[in-house]
């Protein structure tokens, strides 16, 4: 079960979000009604997501008035514009820099508006199943009896929406999407958010998307026709348009494989990723270490093997691509090279580091405080012990007087520090892949300065 967490907006709303894997970050805006823990409770969406999540930090939330979010006794100002501050006030309380928004249905509207406000923080976009103007997904007396259907009744409504969503389902499959979008929303929220589908309008704003798009829509979609798709991605600037077989709307339903086929060779992640590089090496001969995501793609004597991530293998492939030269274990520690001071007289913490660390100790105190206003005993520990680990950081790095204390040998703590993590990786690489464990413990020296150095020439992809 993904992690489910708490943020405050703007206007003082509580919003539920899910963390689920760990890498590139993909950001759900809402779509329709969604209920962050039952929903991974369905297997489609479980394997879907699941997917996602081996090569993603994958973000998804329900909108105030859904789910486990805050409930909104007067939803009557749900509009496209009160979306995007939501979702952008999650993404900065998860402090996201660079991150790919995913826009679902009528999330796609809420995505193009973010990424057309926020250029330099979306990467890439895509788009299933989504639209352009709201007002051309059915005709306007369509749109008014939907709205009276699920005024009148929202059992009778919640069953109709759940069967154009999904028309192959079975009763029983049916059933479960009616009880659960009865169970997430009420009926005047459910009537403000079809609303607010109908109202959407991005036909002024698509043009100026600047980020990569991958637009994707099912050829029999009965919720939002099959041309609503190809409209939304002929007026993206950079949108490549990916037609799909199949009548369900939600991208976890129906084929799965062949959508998140397409959104791993889009975003260059996943195993096609890495298989297409391990087809390449092969296919050439090549020796590769190459990184896609959280994996990373090793090819050596005709033999591959995909590894996790990790800082060892990091520092294996700056040493493959300076082959022969001796790099300071201080620099693969810091990434960079060091400032040159004398061992002896560095700052355990410069100021930048300093002010980051309290920074980062009030922000936890603020987070503190929200906590324990919900009791949420289980973030309160996890923030109570950070704060600390921090405190003790800080005091063990200032003085009397609030002056910095020296390193005694910045040096020695790297080299043990980098050594290890190298050494713990070539051991990973020597169980998944022995003649290429064998190479590198051969070929690898460790020390205050590390080197690799093979006996004889060896060329590798990076």
């Amino acid at each position: 079960m993904p992690s489910i967490r708490f943020c405050s907006t703007p206007d003082g709303k509580r919003l539920a979000y899910a963390l689920d894997g760990d890498g590139p970050a993909i950001v759900f805006p809402a779509w329709w009604i969604s209920h962050v823990e039952k929903d991974w409770e369905h297997g489609p969406f479980q394997e879907f997501f699941g997917a996602l999540a081996q090569h993603h930090l994958v973000v998804r939330y329900d909108r105030v008035g859904v789910g486990l979010s805050d409930r909104d006794r007067d939803p009557k100002d749900i509009t496209v514009e009160r979306e995007v501050e939501h979702m952008g006030s999650l993404i900065d309380h998860l402090g996201l820099d660079k991150f790919t928004l995913f826009g679902v249905s009528c999330g796609g509207p809420t995505a193009v508006t973010y990424a057309a406000q926020e250029p330099s923080r979306v990467r890439s976009l895509i788009l299933h199943g989504s639209y352009l103007r709201g007002c051309t997904i059915a005709k306007p007396e369509v749109q008014e009896a939907m709205l009276g259907l699920v005024r009148a009744s929202w059992g009778l409504g919640s069953k109709t929406l759940a069967s154009v969503f999904t028309p192959d389902h079975s009763p029983e499959e049916i059933r479960r999407t009616t009880v659960m979008q009865r169970e997430s929303a009420s009926r005047e929220t459910a009537a403000q958010l079809l609303m607010l589908t109908y109202s959407a309008d991005v036909a002024a704003i698509a043009p100026g998307v600047v980020a990569p798009c991958l637009v994707t829509h099912r050829h029999h979609d009965s919720a939002i026709r099959f041309d609503a798709g190809r409209e939304l991605a002929a007026n993206l600037p950079d949108a490549s348009f990916v037609p799909l077989d199949g009548t369900a709307h939600p991208p976890w339903e129906g084929d799965r494989a062949a959508l998140l086929e397409q959104i791993f060779d889009f975003l260059g992640t996943g195993p096609t990723a890495a298989t297409a590089d391990v087809s390449q090496a092969m296919a050439s001969n090549e020796n590769a270490l190459v990184r896609r995501g959280e994996v990373w793609m090793l090819s050596f004597e005709d033999a591959q093997a995909l590894l996790k991530h990790s800082k060892g293998l990091a520092d294996l492939a700056t040493l493959l691509a300076n082959p022969g030269a001796e790099i300071a274990a201080a620099t693969l520690m810091h990434g960079a090279e060091p400032a040159g001071a004398p061992i002896g007289s560095d700052d355990m913490l410069d100021d930048r580091a300093r002010s980051e660390f309290r920074a980062r100790a009030q922000a936890i105190d603020e987070d503190l405080e929200e906590a324990r206003s919900f009791n949420d005993l289980g973030r309160i520990e996890r923030l109570e012990q950070e704060r600390d680990a921090i405190l003790a950081e800080l005091r063990v790095a200032t003085g009397l007087g609030g002056r910095s204390r020296k390193l005694k040998d910045p040096s020695e703590r790297a080299r043990k520090a980098v050594s290890a993590r190298i050494r713990e990786s070539i051991q990973r690489i020597a169980e998944a892949h022995p003649a290429a464990g064998e190479h590198f413990a051969d070929a690898v020296r460790t020390g205050a300065f590390c080197c690799y150095e093979p006996k004889s020439s060896v060329n590798w992809r990076l």
